[in-house]
C-alpha cells in the first residue's frame, strides 16, 4: 500500500493490479489502510482501487448470472443496484421482498380466478404496502434501484413493474 504514492507508473500499475487481484475480501484491509493513511494521494488511489474491486466483483457476478439457466430477475436488479451501491445488503432486500410475498400469500387461495389474484396483489402492493409511481417530470434516478424502491415505496414505472413482476413470479401468478 505504501507503494501507491510511487511516481513510476509501471510500479503503480503493478501494485494496483496486485491489490485488485486480491478481490473483495481485501476491501476491509484497504479501508483500514485508507483510514490510517496520512498521504492524500494514497487515500485517493485506495478509494479508486476499492471502487474498481467492487465493480470487478459485480461484473463477474453479472457474467455468472448471464451464464446461469435461472436468470432470476431479483438477482439481476440487485446486481444493477450494486453498481451504484456496492455495500448493498442483499439479505435486507430479500427479507423485504419476502415480507410482501408473505402478505400476498396469506390472501391467495386456490379458488380464486387470475383476475382476483391480480386484484389481491394490487391491493397489497399499492394499498397495504403503499408503493406509488413517481410522477415528476424529472424523476429521481435512485428510484430505478431496487433497494431505494423498497426503502421509499416509490419508483418509476419500470422499477415498480420489475418489483411487481418479481412478486408475481414468486407467487406463480
Amino acid at each position: 500500500v505504501r507503494l501507491l504514492d510511487d511516481t513510476d507508473i509501471e510500479v503503480l500499475d503493478h501494485v494496483t493490479q496486485k491489490i485488485r487481484s486480491l478481490g473483495p475480501h481485501s476491501i476491509p484491509v484497504l479501508e483500514n489502510a485508507w483510514e490510517s493513511a496520512s498521504n492524500l494521494i494514497i487515500q485517493e488511489r485506495l478509494e479508486t482501487i476499492i471502487q474498481q474491486i467492487h465493480f470487478d466483483n459485480t461484473k463477474d457476478r453479472f457474467k455468472y448470472w448471464l451464464g446461469s439457466e435461472d436468470h432470476n430477475l431479483l438477482d439481476a436488479t440487485i446486481l444493477i443496484a450494486r453498481i451504484h451501491y456496492p455495500e448493498l445488503d442483499e439479505h435486507q432486500i430479500y427479507n423485504k421482498i419476502d415480507k410482501i410475498k408473505q402478505a400476498i400469500w396469506l390472501e391467495l387461495h386456490s379458488g380464486l380466478t387470475t383476475l382476483e389474484e391480480v386484484n389481491i396483489m394490487n391491493q397489497i402492493f399499492y394499498v397495504l404496502h403503499g408503493f406509488i409511481g413517481e410522477q415528476k417530470p424529472n424523476p429521481d434516478p435512485d428510484l430505478g434501484f431496487i433497494n431505494k424502491v423498497l426503502e421509499s415505496h416509490r419508483g418509476n414505472s419500470i422499477s415498480l413493474g420489475i418489483l411487481y413482476l418479481i412478486l408475481a413470479q414468486k407467487m406463480d401468478v
